[in-house]
């Protein structure tokens, strides 16, 4: 039973790193040579099939832990209650992954109810701790819950996150919630079973820290475009979210349709920028971003816009020549052909007008401080001018907190799965209970 086991858990992390996990990383790394993710391939948005994979691993770990806090009532009040925590924990939040009801409730649940979470980590370290678990299980224990408290850091951090790694964050928190899933099933399912011999954690977390830590050193280097100046996540004074009941805006292009944005000066070489954009329609088409300095066209790149009836979405423009400029005359000029059955949507914020940028809809002006969400990367080649760009940003304690962060996470990522296998290949079925 335990081959068995382990042979569906193989099967899951495998399904779920080449379901999801690659593909996102590949649009990562090649944004113009892997076209962009489709909804049904985001595990972010309702429905999708990463969605429905980590609903079945949240539900059947909560079944799991169910069971052994059934188990844990014939022995232990406290064993039970701690049990019980995490089997009900787990059952909402597999409901949440189906209807997203905490976005729906909460502005930013991992923020506002971080009261209720810090209660919730006090009793499972009580409940970790206190308890009389086989070492095994303790140890698991910890790795899920472990998991899930980053995950709410992910949650909360997560606006600047993006805005300066892009999708890699969510990336993170979404198999870091499948993950300490995972873990904790395993805890469960192994609670009365005793391995023959338990794999090194220290081993797992050393090669897995090893693999991270090259590979991170080679993507930064060679594939990582720093994000130079971006909109995307200024603090605006009206929310962008289409579902936000603030007033939310996004500029509208129909028929040939062109906006203009005054743009601020970009320190480094660019080849590439991402506008947050949605196409309403039946048809693809193709959009123009052209870089103006004063009125002169600099450097230009188009994409091709799929129809989407969701959320707006972040679509990239890949530059050419490359944008190398010291003009302090810059502006963005978007520019479409549109059915007539169709629009275009361009996300849009109501940010501080001091600085004097303005943005232009079909040559009309629009009030100050309304500017289109935008980001601008370097170059991925390792360039002296790239190598600035990163001590740059380097100099913003919350950046290099924030990629601190990620690099920790990814390590639990690459080294947990194969201990969890490990373990279970370890533990022969039917032996009888463990005791310390």
């Amino acid at each position: 039973m335990n081959n068995l086991l382990s042979v569906g858990f193989a099967g899951l992390f495998i399904g779920w790193w080449a379901v999801y996990v690659v593909p996102t990383l590949l649009r990562l790394a090649f944004p113009e040579l892997v076209p962009p993710i489709p909804v049904w391939l985001n595990a972010d948005a309702n429905g999708s099939l990463p969605n429905h994979m980590s609903v079945a691993v949240l539900a059947l770990a909560a079944i799991a832990l169910f069971v052994s806090a059934i188990r844990a009532s014939r022995e232990s009040q406290l064993a039970t209650i701690g049990w019980s925590i995490l089997a009900v924990t787990t059952l909402f939040v597999s409901i949440a992954e189906l209807t997203d009801w905490h976005n729906s409730l909460f502005d930013s649940w991992s923020v506002q109810l971080a009261p209720l979470a810090a209660i919730f980590v006090v009793l499972l370290i009580l409940f970790i701790w206190r308890v009389d678990h086989p070492p095994h299980v303790r140890l698991l224990l910890g790795f899920g819950c472990s998991l899930w408290s980053m995950v709410i850091v992910h949650e909360a951090i997560q606006p600047y996150a993006i805005s300066k790694f892009g999708h890699l964050p969510i990336v993170i928190e979404e198999t870091m919630e499948v993950t300490g899933a995972m873990s904790l099933t395993t805890a469960a399912w192994l609670t009365y079973q005793r391995p023959t011999a338990l794999p090194s954690w220290r081993a797992a977390t050393a090669w897995s820290t090893l693999v991270v830590s090259v590979c991170g050193v080679i993507v930064i280097l060679f594939l990582y475009q720093v994000p130079l100046t971006s909109t995307r996540y200024e603090t605006p004074l009206i929310s962008t979210r289409d579902a936000s009941p603030l007033g939310s805006f996004h500029v509208v292009l129909e028929g040939y349709g062109a906006l203009q944005q005054d743009a601020r000066r970009i320190p480094f070489p660019s080849d590439r920028i991402d506008v947050r954009m949605g196409l309403r329609g039946e048809m693809a088409t193709s959009v123009e971003l052209r870089v103006l300095s004063d009125a002169t066209v600099i450097s230009a790149g188009r994409t091709h816009v799929r129809p989407q009836e969701d959320d707006l979405s972040m679509q990239t423009f890949v530059l050419a020549p490359v944008l190398n400029t010291t003009s302090d005359q810059l502006s963005l000029q978007l520019i479409a052909h549109l059915p007539a059955d169709s629009h275009l949507r361009i996300g849009a914020i109501q940010s501080n007008p001091v600085d004097g940028l303005r943005l232009q809809t079909n040559g009309d002006l629009q009030p100050p401080g309304h500017r289109i969400e935008y980001t601008v990367y370097s170059t991925p080649e390792p360039t002296r001018a790239k190598l600035s760009g990163l001590w740059h940003i380097a100099s913003d304690w919350r950046h290099v907190a924030t990629a601190v962060f990620c690099w920790v996470s990814l390590i639990p990522l690459v080294g947990i799965p194969a201990f969890l296998i490990r373990l279970i290949l370890a533990t022969p079925a039917g032996r009888a209970p463990f005791r310390s």
